[in-house]
């Protein structure tokens, strides 16, 4: 890996257990910092084909990534995520058939605690998996992660299935009086 003025990290096909700096200086990759002038972190893997440009920035803390692995809680206060038409193809409506009515909520704590020892809500992964496989996938670390975010469509659409309902409810009652 190297850092230079045009990019803060540059990536090769091959691990490196530190970084060297053009000035001889190095550092372990473990647990690093590196922020420029502005206080942002440019993590500009050149394999994506993403050309980071001093435009893009968003303000202070800005991070480029292409996949970020994280152990602990992520805060946040506020997230956007790309969807513009311009970005997709094979736009599709999504089939829908009730299937969030087979989903089944749990609470549960982690198994390592040094994770978290709070108690948590959402889903298992394998039961998602037989209902909506489309938001589950098989991790690198052969456990399977789940799409949360995938899941607003689907609400969506019910949502909108059961305003249906009401209205046809309303309209018979209407009709009878």
């Amino acid at each position: 890996m190297e850092f230079s003025h045009t990019a803060n990290y540059s990536h090769s096909d091959f691990h490196t257990p530190k970084l060297v700096f053009s000035d001889g200086t190095y550092m372990t990759t473990a647990a690093i910092s590196l922020l420029d002038s502005n206080k942002q972190l440019i993590m500009n893997n050149a394999i994506s084909g993403f050309n980071y440009n001093d435009s893009f920035t968003t303000g202070e803390g800005f991070i480029h990534c292409n996949g970020l692995h994280a152990q602990f809680d992520i805060t946040a206060y506020s997230t956007t995520t790309q969807s513009d038409q311009r970005l997709k193809k094979d736009i599709r409506n999504i089939e829908y058939n009730n299937e969030l009515l087979e989903l089944n909520p749990v609470s549960f704590k982690w198994n390592d605690e040094s994770k978290s020892n709070t108690s948590n809500v959402g889903f298992i992964a394998q039961e998602i998996e037989k209902v909506l496989p489309i938001l589950v996938k098989d991790g690198y670390d052969n456990y399977k992660s789940v799409n949360y975010t995938g899941l607003i469509p689907y609400l969506v659409k019910h949502i909108q299935l059961l305003e249906k309902k009401i209205e046809n409810l309303e309209n018979k009652i209407n009709l009878k009086f």
